[in-house]
C-alpha cells in the first residue's frame, strides 16, 4: 500500500511541476510582449517632427547642455533638475552634422585592419 501512494504522489508532483513550468513560460512570453508593446507606444509618443535633440553634453550629474532644433532654429539650452534655460541661438552653418562625420569614418575598414593585424600575430 505504501508503494501505491508513492507512485500516485510522484505522478501528481510531476504534473504540478510541468504545469508550473508552462505557467512560468506563459508569464515570460506575456512580459516580453508587453514590454515590446510599451516601448513602441513610448517611441511613437516621443517622435516629434518639429523638435529634435542634436547633441547633449553632461556638465555634471544634474546639469546638461543641449543643442536642439526647433523648426528652423538651433538653440543651446541648459537643463538642470529644476529648470530649462535658453543660453543662445546658433546659426545653421555653425552646426557640425554628426552624420557627415560618421560617413567620413569607415568603421568597417578600421575593424578589418585591426582584425588583419591580430590574425598576423
Amino acid at each position: 500500500m505504501i508503494n501505491t501512494y508513492l507512485v500516485v504522489s510522484s505522478k501528481s508532483s510531476w504534473y504540478e511541476l510541468s504545469l508550473l513550468v508552462v505557467i512560468f513560460i506563459i508569464v515570460l512570453i506575456g512580459a516580453y510582449l508587453t514590454s515590446r508593446w510599451l516601448s513602441q507606444v513610448q517611441y511613437n509618443q516621443n517622435k516629434c517632427k518639429n523638435m529634435m535633440i542634436i547633441e547633449s553634453l553632461r556638465v555634471s550629474p544634474n546639469n546638461v547642455v543641449q543643442i536642439i532644433k526647433t523648426g528652423d532654429k538651433y538653440l543651446v539650452i541648459g537643463v538642470t533638475k529644476d529648470r530649462i534655460s535658453v543660453i543662445t541661438e546658433l546659426e545653421e552653418e555653425n552646426i557640425v552634422n554628426n552624420s557627415e562625420k560618421n560617413s567620413q569614418i569607415n568603421l568597417k575598414g578600421q575593424f578589418n585592419q585591426i582584425l588583419n593585424k591580430a590574425m598576423k600575430k
